[in-house]
């Protein structure tokens, strides 16, 4: 009996489903079938529900939902058996640009021009993290390297000290921005999602047990999307510059990421960036964040008993 629920889980017998399949083909690591929900709701029949060989986990790429073992638990940390599955359809390689102008820049030392910049702008840095992050100049300009998942530098953005026209603060490369990702050494189950380079660097201070991720803006693009499912963060922290765009963010990603069910949400006021809040001295932890997900089932329940 299938057990449906709200973050689109599914317990079942996934060999029986397998082997009740009309349709299905397999690879070298899973089978690949109809999606019964797909099926049932839309009559939507191409095969797109990808289960494991050991019929632990399944997942279907055009509804999200994630199949479970009836054997296990509901809540079973699935994380780490998508995972392999996850990658094998994460997007092609960034549109190829080329990063020879980060190697071609300088190192920044200490009590030169880019460090006093940057020391200015977040007080909480220091020479050995400005180097650990690889943050390089060049004349007027702070140069910052993008990384994927497997740490190779795939892009860059400048940031004009003095801009060149009004106006002008940053330059990206055309092609498809990626994430700016700020990894956890212990590779954290936990992400938190801000807006710009500069907010990500400031939030590893109020979360430095946590992955940081910037979006470079306060909408994410398909692609930086799919990087994010790639990740497959257990809790996801939603912290963009004022409130608003935070929930607007997080309940979009609450209808797009099937995968995950602890998506959080500032509880306190706040109209700043988190650039902002660390210079201001405001103390900000994950006891400061709802789960956005569990607010709308509370919302669903109390609509329901009203109704009655």
């Amino acid at each position: 009996m299938e057990n449906y629920q709200q973050n689109q889980r599914v317990l079942s017998n996934l060999k029986s489903l397998v082997q009740k399949s009309d349709k299905i083909k397999e690879n070298s690591t899973h089978y690949i079938i109809q999606c019964p929900k797909c099926l049932r709701e839309l009559n939507y029949q191409k095969l797109k529900l990808y289960i494991t060989k050991d019929y632990k986990v399944g997942y279907c790429f055009r509804c999200s939902t994630v199949y479970i073992n009836s054997t296990l638990s509901i809540d079973f940390d699935i994380r780490y058996l998508l995972k392999d599955l996850i990658t094998k359809f994460k997007k092609e390689e960034t549109s190829k640009i080329d990063v020879s102008y980060y190697f071609n820049s300088d190192p920044i030392y200490y009590n030169d021009f880019a460090y006093k910049y940057l020391i200015n702008r977040n007080p909480k840095l220091n020479i050995h993290e400005i180097n650990k992050l690889g943050l390089r100049k060049r004349d007027n300009e702070i140069v910052i390297p993008f990384k994927d998942l497997d740490n190779k530098i795939i892009y860059f953005q400048i940031r004009y000290i003095e801009p060149p026209r009004k106006g002008l603060k940053y330059y990206n490369p055309k092609g498809t921005k990626p994430l700016y990702i700020i990894k956890n050494e212990k590779m954290s189950a936990d992400a938190i999602v801000c807006e710009g380079v500069f907010s990500a660097i400031a939030s590893k201070y109020f979360f430095s047990d946590k992955t940081i991720i910037a979006i470079l803006g306060n909408r994410i693009t398909n692609d930086q999307l799919k990087t994010l499912i790639e990740l497959i963060p257990k809790r996801l922290f939603i912290f963009l510059d004022n409130n608003e765009l935070s929930n607007r963010l997080a309940f979009y990603l609450s209808n797009k990421l099937k995968l995950i069910d602890d998506i959080r949400v500032p509880s306190f006021n706040y109209n700043n960036d988190p650039e902002e809040l660390l210079i201001k001295g405001v103390k900000i932890d994950e006891n400061k964040f709802n789960n956005i997900i569990r607010l709308k089932e509370l919302e669903r329940k109390f609509i329901e008993q009203f109704k009655k």
